[in-house]
Order: C-alpha cells, then structure tokens, then sequence
C-alpha cells in the first residue's frame, strides 16, 4: 500500500532500466477414466487412455522498465 501513496520511490527524472524476470511453472492435468473422452477412444486398444499430462517449463523473460515524473504524477 506504500507504494500507492508514494513513500516507496521519488523520482526527479526519467530513469529507464532493463531488468529479468525469471519464470517456473508447473501445468497438469488428470483424471481417474481418461483425459479422452470415452466416445473419443478406441477400445481395441489402450495408448489413448491417458489419466495424467504434465508439463514444466523455466526460463527468463527480458524486460525494460520506464520511470517518470509529470506534475508531481510518477
């Protein structure tokens, strides 16, 4: 909430920056009968009877950040 009030930073002119961002996530998906639905699948044969997908991905994101001030605005 500081920040909003302005006691975080006051800035007297522009000031730009780079900066990383560094990401990890995790997505999955599951279930108890099948991620096919049951109409999808072919029951002569069970490679398409997966109960769970997972995934996990990291990386960096480059950014570039902005400051500044216009009447007494930041």
């Amino acid at each position: 909430m500081n920040s909003l009030k302005g006691k975080v930073g006051h800035y007297n002119k522009e000031v730009y920056t780079w900066y990383l961002k560094n990401s990890i996530n995790i997505q999955g998906v599951s279930d108890v009968e099948s991620i096919i639905p049951v109409q999808l699948t072919d029951s002569l044969t069970t490679k398409n009877r997966a109960t769970t997908i997972s995934a996990f991905d990291f990386g960096s994101i480059p950014g570039f950040a902005y400051v500044n001030r216009k009447n007494n605005w930041q």
